[in-house]
């Protein structure tokens, strides 16, 4: 759900798909059309509503390209235009038994209305559409102006498992992109060329169920209530509203000379400048004081309203020189960043001295070595410095520094230091065949200043969460790939990619830890765990079957060893070391099958697509106590006061079934099937 967050890319979620590069039209017209649909084919019904059900359309994807040349330019104008629509209902199910006007009252005898129609609602659907095109102008050979628009529009569902029966009470997310890009480029000499590039993209990013104030759609909050903590909501609704806008400009200019033949030197700078805008709040409305939908006045905790204008400026310079005997490319990169906000001086004092965050500047030299050790074999190093900047959410969240009564604040950070990741990677790539080749490469990463949320005991009665620099952590592995391509009329193609790595880093102290080593004067214990991402093993492999151009089929098998989590005591809430215990392992197994036709100038292509072909439930989230995501009992009273009524109060469902939650596990098997016409 999105709370008022942006990615460490201000927002700009499309600057991606136009830095890889949009196609270009050529001197003669290409189009492609396609449409492929299916649906969820899968034997857990005990785990998902409605997954027996099928629907040839649940799932389908309309898209087309179209470019060539502008007629009566003399072949120095081109476009080249894409759209996709995919709309999808997903594979998290709700069934409307209760309204979020349906309110329960829990005396001895229970009041449960069920108002709702009964209908299977698909709570984790999306809809988007994107559009991308691109127009070049080419007045002479060696110089280029292009323009780059790109427009997605996006609206999706979020599956909360509370709500499963009351589907209609729960967030919808909303997004509105577009990116404008004017390029130009020429060559200075022979020798030399250079790209000026400036940019412009908007990012909208909207959450809630319903925008508008009307008291149909807000309900009173104690629709809301619940027998005990958790449980199945039998009424009740959302109520918060979050906004983000992010605005960016950015320009961007690089210079690549060949030197000499040996020689090649590439140079350049970026500027972005980034404008955000927050407005997230909690809609009120109860029926004591409260009785028609209102905003919080400004200054409520519940309200998280800002502008900010962050700056980002970097330069770089490589050095790519090419001898008989070795390759070497150096680098240098400079990064300046200015949040242009305050932070809190005194963490142990929020409500103390806020100063402004000082510039972060960076400097990052790279290295990279390949030596030929045979006529088939290459070794290679690399050695380089790596900076990130945090999330702008880790920055700003509550740039007021508001505090609640009674509760825990949350504070963001604007004087975040970058994280910094220094790499080692030793490798050798041998080619055994003229088919076959295979690359072993040892790596060793070095990472300071983690992010991270510390809690914080103030005192015993009065404590927050403020985002902080963890000290260090540290990746360590080994890689090998083996590569097998078709020569000649050979049907059989295959890659394989296997890593082990070990990912440990010093693990953030409790808040009772941080409270008595500060009222102590005594330094922080350093306890080294797995940091969150350590996956000890991954394997992917493909093996394509066919002949190009004809048929082909393709397996797309990923392995990956359980991801680690903190297991808590059952039935004694007490945690142990972090991160010791370890998720189930996850495989999923693809299947991709193409048939292609030649009709008279146009290709015809017929294609199958199963997703996740053995149908295995990957756990990707667990209990706590159990390290699965099968229902865990721990909390014993819970499920008493739940069961005592299932079957004498209807709409009420049983415990056990709110343990076993659809969303901690991945999507289940999908078989979509279509065809792609082009020329």
């Amino acid at each position: 759900m999105v709370q008022g967050t942006f990615n460490a890319e201000y927002g700009n979620a499309l600057s991606g798909v136009v830095e890889q590069g949009l196609k270009e039209g050529g001197s003669k017209y290409t189009g492609q059309v396609s449409f492929y649909t299916g649906d969820r084919l899968s034997n857990h019904s005990d785990i998902f509503l409605n997954v027996d059900k099928f629907d040839p359309l649940s799932h389908s994807v309309t898209e087309g390209t179209f470019g060539g040349p502008i007629p009566g330019a003399d072949d120095m104008l081109s476009f080249f235009i894409s759209a996709r629509y995919d709309k999808s209902k997903g594979w998290l199910y709700g069934k409307r038994e209760h309204t979020p006007w349906d309110s329960s009252a829990f005396n001895a005898a229970w009041y449960v209305p069920m108002n709702g129609d009964g209908a299977m609602v698909p709570m984790n659907h999306s809809e988007s559409w994107t559009v991308t095109n691109r127009i070049a102008f080419k007045p002479t050979p060696t110089r280029k102006i292009s323009y780059d628009f790109v427009f997605n529009q996006g609206r999706s569902g979020e599956y909360s498992h509370s709500y499963r029966y009351n589907p209609d009470g729960y967030y919808q997310d909303y997004s509105n992109d577009v990116f404008h890009a004017l390029e130009y480029s020429d060559w200075i000499s022979t020798s030399t060329s250079f790209k000026i590039k400036g940019s412009y993209s908007r990012n909208i990013g909207e959450t809630y169920r319903y925008k508008d104030l009307d008291s149909i759609h807000y309900v009173p909050n104690e629709r809301s209530r619940l027998p005990v903590g958790t449980g199945f909501l039998f009424g009740g609704a959302v109520s918060g509203q979050y906004a983000n806008v992010a605005q960016t400009m950015a320009w961007k200019f690089d210079m690549t000379s060949q030197i000499s033949s040996r020689q090649e030197i590439k140079a350049g700078f970026e500027a972005r400048l980034p404008k955000l805008h927050v407005n997230n709040f909690i809609v009120q409305r109860d029926l004591i004081s409260v009785l028609y939908p209102t905003i919080p006045d400004a200054t409520d905790t519940q309200v998280n309203y800002y502008d900010r204008a962050p700056e980002q400026y970097s330069a770089y310079i490589q050095d790519k020189l090419e001898y008989e005997s070795i390759v070497m490319n150096l680098g240098l990169r400079y990064d300046y960043f200015l949040a242009n906000s305050k932070y809190i001086v005194d963490f142990y004092n929020p409500a103390g001295e806020k100063a402004l965050a000082s510039a972060k500047t960076t400097v990052s030299p790279r290295l990279g070595v390949s030596y030929p050790v045979t006529d088939r074999g290459i070794i290679h190093f690399s050695y380089g410095h790596f900076y990130q900047m945090p999330n702008l959410s880790n920055l700003y969240t509550n740039p007021d520094f508001k505090s609640p009564s009674g509760g825990t604040a949350t504070y963001g950070n604007a004087n975040l230091k970058p994280q910094k990741t220094v790499t080692y990677e030793v490798g050798l790539q041998q080619q055994l065949s003229d088919n076959l080749a295979f690359n072993v490469t040892g790596f060793y990463k070095d990472v300071r200043d983690l992010f991270a949320v510390q809690t914080i005991r103030i005192s015993e009665a009065n404590e927050s969460n403020m985002y902080v620099n963890k000290d260090y952590g540290n990746i360590k592995g080994i890689t090998f790939s083996l590569t097998k391509r078709r020569l000649g009329s050979d049907l059989l193609s295959l890659s394989l990619d296997y890593t082990y790595q070990v990912a440990e880093g010093n693990d953030v102290a409790s808040a009772s830890a941080f409270f008595i080593d500060r009222s102590s004067g005594r330094e922080s214990e350093r306890v080294v765990v797995y940091l969150g991402w350590d996956q000890t093993h991954t394997l992917n492999t493909t093996m394509a079957l066919g002949q190009p151009g004809d048929w082909n089929a393709s397996f797309i098998m990923k392995m990956g060893s359980g991801l680690p989590y903190t297991p808590l005591v059952a039935g004694s809430q007490v945690l142990l070391k972090s991160n010791t215990g370890r998720k189930p392992m996850q495989i999923t197994v693809d299947l991709l099958a193409q048939k292609e036709f030649a009709l008279e100038g146009l290709n015809l292509a017929l294609f199958l697509k199963v997703f996740n072909l053995f149908d295995t439930l990957n756990e990707i989230g667990v209990y706590s106590s159990s390290g699965t995501a099968s229902p865990s009992k721990y909390d014993e009273s819970a499920g008493q006061v739940y069961d005592q009524h299932v079957g004498v109060t209807p709409g009420v469902h049983s415990y056990d079934e709110y343990l076993k939650n659809p969303g901690l596990y991945s999507s289940p098997r999908e078989v979509r099937v279509g065809c792609s016409l082009s020329f």
